[in-house]
Formats: C-alpha cells, sequence, structure tokens
C-alpha cells in the first residue's frame, strides 16, 4: 500500500494513484517518476509481503568483478524464456568525494537490447548515496512497489560485498552469492557473515 508523505507530485495534476495506475499499464515514464519519489522519500510503500518462498524479492551479491552483472543477465533471459517479467534495481557506489555514481551495471545486460525480450524487463539503476553498506534500504520500498503493479520478481543486485556485509538481508526474501574460483580455502568457507545467508 502506497502512502503519500509529502503531497508533492512533480507533474502538475497527476495524483500518486494516477502514478499507480499509469505504471501498472505499462507506462515506464510514470513507473520510473513512481520509483524516484520512493527513493527520495517523498512516497512509502508499506511491505505487506510476507516472506515467501518463491523468490519474489532477490538479492544478487558478491565481491567486485566476480560477474553479478553477467550472471544476471543470463538468468533474465531464462526467466523471461518461461514467461516471467522481471524488474532489476541496479545498485552502484557513489563516489564518496563528488556524491555522483556511474550507474553503468545494464551496459552488460543484453536483454534489454533484445527486441523479443525488452518488454519483459525493467531496470532501474540506484545510487547508495549516503548509505554505509552494499544496498540502501530504500531498495526494499521500491521492490514492493514493483510486485504491486504486477512484476513477477525482483531482482536486487548490490555493489561489491565484503564478507560481513549482511544489510541485503534486510531487503530480500532470499540472496544469491556469487563467488570466484580460488577465493580462499575451506576454512574461508566456514567463516560467519554472508555465506550463512545465501
Amino acid at each position: 500500500m502506497a502512502q503519500d508523505g509529502t503531497g508533492i507530485h512533480p507533474h502538475e495534476g497527476e495524483t500518486l494513484d494516477d502514478r499507480i495506475n499509469a505504471a501498472k499499464v505499462g507506462d515506464r515514464r510514470a513507473l520510473a517518476r513512481l520509483l524516484s519519489s520512493i527513493e527520495n522519500g517523498e512516497v512509502r510503500f508499506s511491505d505487506s509481503l510476507k516472506e515467501s518462498s518463491d523468490w519474489s524479492i532477490l538479492a544478487l551479491t558478491g565481491p567486485p568483478g566476480v560477474g553479478k552483472s553477467c550472471l544476471l543477465d543470463r538468468l533474465l533471459h531464462e526467466w523471461v524464456d518461461h514467461g516471467l517479467r522481471i524488474a532489476v534495481l541496479a545498485v552502484d557506489p557513489s563516489s564518496p568525494r563528488s556524491g555522483g555514481a556511474l550507474l553503468g551495471d545494464r551496459v552488460r545486460m543484453s536483454v534489454v537490447d533484445d527486441e523479443a525480450k525488452k518488454n519483459s524487463v525493467y531496470v532501474r539503476s540506484v545510487a547508495t548515496r549516503k548509505t554505509s553498506g552494499s544496498v540502501p534500504l530504500v531498495v526494499r520500498d521500491m521492490a514492493c512497489c514493483l510486485l504491486e503493479i504486477g512484476w513477477d520478481k525482483v531482482v536486487i543486485e548490490t555493489v561489491g560485498a565484503g564478507q560481513s556485509e549482511v544489510r541485503c538481508a534486510a531487503v530480500a526474501d532470499r540472496i544469491v552469492l556469487v563467488e570466484g574460483p580460488a577465493r580462499g580455502d575451506g576454512v574461508q568457507a566456514e567463516k560467519a557473515g554472508l555465506l550463512e545467508l545465501a
């Protein structure tokens, strides 16, 4: 359920319900405005989604450069081939100096350039801004919004995460930890932290 915290609507005459209804019928500009409102704290989506076993909100995490975006691209192709509509919230780190972010994960997602599949995939980049950690907590609200308006699953691709980074457990129903070869021994695999949650 959406709650308007400020009454601020960037488009004159457009109510929150108008924006939600437009997003439900496929208006991606309305969806972008809706998600921006959530990201900026103007709108809250109450989390009425109970923990489920169907991986409705999935976090894809792992060290920088391990291949999260490439793996996600292959998963998106498979899911779309099975008739699913998937939304991706791709989290990119903000610069500690400029505050800006590259927001470039979608470059590796060939599925968005596939004419037969791109309408079944929605990719939204999210900057960490001043958040300490691999994922800002506001993405949970954004994911709940996407599910409520009709997307089948939401994948949150985090920034490169370390062993102790468990924040993604607060925003996702399930966690997939992507690891590369030759990254530690058996003792490393037994250590507590993110591996316990994946």
